[in-house]
């Protein structure tokens, strides 16, 4: 029969065991790999709202990039480097390198993703209307004749609309069929780009007793209908196409000129 000395001291001895094994079991190496969220990081960033990354902070940083991404274990490094959206969009792979993020594969791909972010960012400023209108709109003045106006007015359905659309690229005009003659005709939808841009003229027109605001942007070396090059003059008329239009078209026109140079 064993004394209660040694029953202590067993006692002891299994739970200083005990503790120890919890211990190791706590403590260990980690084996697990970050979860990743998105399978396709081209498409999750093009779907992104890229427009308000610049005003993300170290947090939205981690729960919108690393951690979909699949680099959730980034977290700590970035914070302590303040990574905010507007510092996301300007880091290279030599900054990564810098904040000690070694592997190279890793660094690749976050500095592809990084670029993907600024590329789509770019891409949508781009696209974004500066001005849109629907012509033939306003008074009598901006249709062919008083009848043409009244049969615009009653039975709109019936004629085809042009859809006008400045960017910062360029003038879109999307001319969609008749809602009720839409096998007579087909959709056009040009584009022209304002590093071919040559003048931009503004006038008024008396017309119908309205002075009827017109627009003629000559585009030079555009392809026309029948394949040739050439000058071609586009005539925009529509209420809206006031001066502070025709400066939203000549900053854009300017600003093209200077990424063409």
């Amino acid at each position: 029969m064993a004394s209660p000395g040694a029953a202590a001291a067993t006692s002891t001895t299994t739970t200083t065991t005990t503790t120890t094994m919890t211990t190791t079991a706590v403590t260990g190496p980690v084996t697990t790999q970050p979860v990743k969220l998105v399978n396709n990081p081209e498409d999750y960033i093009r779907k992104l709202e890229v427009d308000l990354v610049e005003k993300w902070s170290v947090s939205d940083v981690y729960d919108k990039f690393l951690q979909p991404l699949g680099y959730a274990q980034l977290q700590e490094t970035f914070r302590m480097h303040n990574v905010t959206g507007s510092v996301l969009l300007s880091l290279h792979g030599d900054d990564l390198k810098d904040m000690n993020v070694w592997h190279v594969g890793d660094r690749l791909f976050l500095e592809t993703q990084m670029f993907r972010l600024r590329t789509e960012k770019r891409r949508r400023q781009n696209e974004r209307p500066l001005w849109e209108g629907v012509a033939p709109a306003g008074s009598c003045a901006y249709y062919d004749n008083p009848a043409m106006f009244l049969k615009y007015k009653c039975c709109p359905c019936f004629f085809p609309f042009k859809k006008l659309r400045v960017s910062s690229q360029g003038l879109r005009t999307l001319q969609t069929p008749p809602f009720c003659n839409t096998c007579c005709s087909g959709v056009r939808n040009d584009f022209q780009d304002f590093r071919l841009l040559k003048t931009v003229e503004h006038n008024n027109k008396r017309s119908c007793c309205v002075d009827k605001n017109i627009m003629t942007l000559t585009f030079e070396n555009s392809t026309d209908s029948k394949g040739g090059r050439g000058p071609k003059e586009v005539v925009l008329e529509h209420p809206e196409l006031n001066m502070a239009v025709v400066k939203i078209i000549r900053d854009a026109w300017y600003s093209q000129r200077l990424v063409a140079d």
